[in-house]
């Protein structure tokens, strides 16, 4: 059995809550280094989940004969980390989003291809069976070429991007170590944006999953009634073969009904509806309507639209290893979220379009 060795750089609320957790029990993989800021919380992270070494510079963790590195640090920093990882060589599995800009992410995107190296996002909507189903659907032209895009996003996380407390670890996958720092997520300057770059990433991730266009032009308003980043998103693109797409997103649903996804494609032979609802309400839906009326209709339990947490560091994991050659959320997905994002914060300033 082929034994891979990981490092961590970031040990705060979901890396130790959730990736750790699920990987610290496999076989096949060995807890080599973990890197964060706070020698305290540093040696915590390091009995638990005994780590082999543990650091403050992450430039010592990546000194080491590592495999693969999952990048978990603070949005603005994810850049800087995933780069230099993989200019040693080194797979990544990096928390969204990718970057916060158009030019990084394609950067990184670029370095891991020419080095032949694993650039994974981590997306866990994109591991539920019927939005594999979609995918492989789509690929086969079940809907034709694709004309338009709408997708909304609502997720219960204004609190967190409002600063205040907030701990939610129904989504996590073991005990909750750490809240998470109000800074990552509130102070702009760290976390380079408010709801689109903290949740809108995911929505645009599985739409770029499910249809990989080049955005070629941007058009957003921002919300931010309470707080210093955005709660409120709604933005416009043009993409490339004269394909149309809006895109919104709102932190402000309610704690306890949990998320909304919901995509429509619109292509010249039919739509496909993919609805990826989770809590306790939720209708996930998967249909295809047809020109020639040959409409399929899924059934889906409640539950099917239900966050898997445990696909990314597992999906990862197995790319590495060799057990599974199919990376479901690769590098594209977050290069094509981030060309999105970045270009409407600008336009969100400027007031008018901005090119990607």
């Amino acid at each position: 059995m082929k034994k891979i060795k990981l490092g961590f750089i970031g040990a705060g609320w979901w890396a130790t809550s959730n990736h750790m957790p699920i990987l610290v029990d496999r076989e096949d993989v060995i807890f080599d280094s973990v890197c964060r800021l706070g020698e305290t919380e540093l040696n915590q992270v390091k009995e638990k989940f005994g780590f082999q070494f543990a650091t403050e510079n992450y430039h010592e963790l990546l000194d080491r004969e590592l495999d693969g590195v999952i990048v978990s640090s603070p949005h603005t920093l994810h850049f800087e980390h995933s780069k230099a990882a993989l200019l040693r060589g080194i797979n990544v599995l990096c928390e969204k989003p990718m970057t916060t800009s158009s030019e990084q992410s394609r950067e990184l995107v670029d370095i891991a291809e020419k080095n032949n190296l694993h650039l994974m996002m981590s997306h866990g909507w994109h591991y539920t069976p019927f939005v594999q189903k979609a995918k492989n659907l789509i690929d086969q032209g079940i809907i034709g070429d694709i004309e338009s895009i709408v997708c909304h996003m609502a997720s219960p996380t204004r609190e967190l991007l409002e600063g205040k407390d907030f701990l939610r670890g129904a989504d996590a996958s073991g005990e909750i170590m750490f809240s998470p720092e109000s800074n990552t997520w509130a102070d702009p300057v760290q976390a380079g944006g408010g709801y689109g770059y903290a949740q809108m990433s995911h929505s645009l991730a599985l739409t770029f999953l499910l249809v990989n266009v080049q955005p070629k032009e941007v058009f957003a308003y921002m919300s931010s009634p309470t707080s210093k980043v955005e709660l409120y998103d709604s933005i416009v693109a043009k993409f490339e073969n004269g394909i149309i797409g809006s895109f919104s997103g709102s932190s402000g649903i309610p704690g306890d009904s949990g998320f909304q996804v919901q995509i429509n494609l619109f292509g010249n032979e039919g739509t496909l509806l993919l609805y990826v609802e989770w809590g306790p309400s939720s209708k996930p839906r998967f249909e295809i309507l047809r020109h020639d009326g040959k409409h399929q209709k899924f059934d889906l339990d409640s539950e099917a639209g239900n966050y898997l947490a445990d696909g990314p560091p597992n999906n990862f994991a197995d790319l590495l290893t060799g057990k599974n050659p199919e990376n479901w959320a690769p590098g594209y997905v977050g290069l094509r979220s981030t060309e999105i994002l970045s270009t409407a914060y600008k336009s969100s300033v400027s007031g008018k379009p901005e090119k990607v």
